[in-house]
């Protein structure tokens, strides 16, 4: 795999960086939490929810979420836009009406067989390109500190770590700390703070 022709393959099907990207809408819910389940057993230590706890994984609730204004989920899908969904991240719009210019990048996945393809970037700068026309400043999000190709992946789009914070997530009795990061997409904010 090198070059511009660099592919995998899914189920018997070649899948390559030319994958289309896509907003979900409603009808692609139980594609996404196909992905969603995959995702949550594959790396159970990247994620807050679980199997067991995840409403997510009711295709009416992500329904009901794509729907939503300041829900937006972008995949990478394969075929020609009727295949799988490859790689996924979703774009959630603070709801507090003082924090409605930030924005949280949440369920960063990217299926085994589709890794190394450059699908995870294409999704994120996707969502900084929605984040950006819909007037959010600054994107923040969470990688645990296990997953250093995401983590390189988030710094090379911009992303600035701004701490660590322990012992977040425990599976299996092992502790895993989160990375918080933080990309400023607006010019109001790129002032920084302080008020008046």
């Amino acid at each position: 795999m090198a070059g511009n022709n660099q592919s995998g393959r899914l189920g018997g099907q070649v899948i390559s960086r030319d994958a289309q990207i896509v907003l979900l809408v409603p009808g692609d819910a139980s594609r996404w939490v196909t992905l969603r389940r995959e995702m949550l057993a594959d790396t159970p230590w990247s994620f807050a929810s679980s199997v067991e706890d995840d409403a997510g994984l009711d295709p009416a609730v992500t329904a009901e979420r794509l729907a939503g204004p300041d829900h937006v989920t972008a995949a990478a899908v394969g075929g020609r836009g009727d295949g799988p969904l490859l790689s996924t991240a979703t774009l959630l719009r603070d709801r507090h009406v003082k924090m409605r210019h930030r924005g949280w990048i949440v369920g960063v996945y990217t299926t085994p067989a589709a890794r190394g393809l450059g699908l995870a970037r294409q999704v994120i700068v996707r969502l900084i390109a929605v984040a950006r026309e819909r007037g959010i400043e600054v994107l923040c999000l969470s990688a645990s500190a296990d997953a250093a190709p995401a983590i390189a992946l988030y710094a090379s789009l911009g992303f600035r770590a701004w701490g660590v914070e322990p012992d977040v997530v425990r599976v299996d009795g092992r502790s895993h700390d989160e990375v918080h990061m933080r990309l400023v997409v607006g010019p109001r904010a790129a002032g920084g703070g302080g008020g008046t």
